[in-house]
């Protein structure tokens, strides 16, 4: 379900008291602000040529437990911060930053909190 919100809100902004808000969120989570920007590298916000991050190799490289990376990905999903995209075969899973996650790591990176 999450997934399905994620999606229909990944091109709709935040107003600035919500990116307030959720920034403020993340950074009081240790392990969500690394996942966000991992993803960040992947998205097609930085280069429209990237298909995302595969939900493989972010676990890989996000070094956390499996339950603590499936709260991470469902808690930023819930948030409409990141979106899920089915390529390649099988219906492969990437994960791609919404307009809303780019917003949040903006906002991170002027007020110097990354």
């Amino acid at each position: 379900m999450n997934s399905l919100i994620a999606d229909k809100y990944k091109n709709v902004n935040f107003s600035d008291e919500q990116v307030a808000m959720v920034t403020e969120t993340i950074l009081t989570n240790d392990e969500t602000k690394p996942i966000l920007i991992l993803i960040n590298k992947h998205s097609t916000l930085i280069d429209e040529n990237n298909k995302g991050i595969s939900r493989k190799d972010l676990w890989e490289n996000s070094g956390l437990l499996q339950y603590t990376f499936e709260t991470v990905l469902h808690i930023l999903l819930g948030a409409t911060l990141i979106y899920q995209v089915k390529k390649g075969r099988g219906g492969k899973v990437f994960y791609q930053l919404t307009y809303r996650g780019g917003q949040v790591l903006e906002y991170m990176l002027l007020n110097n909190l990354i």
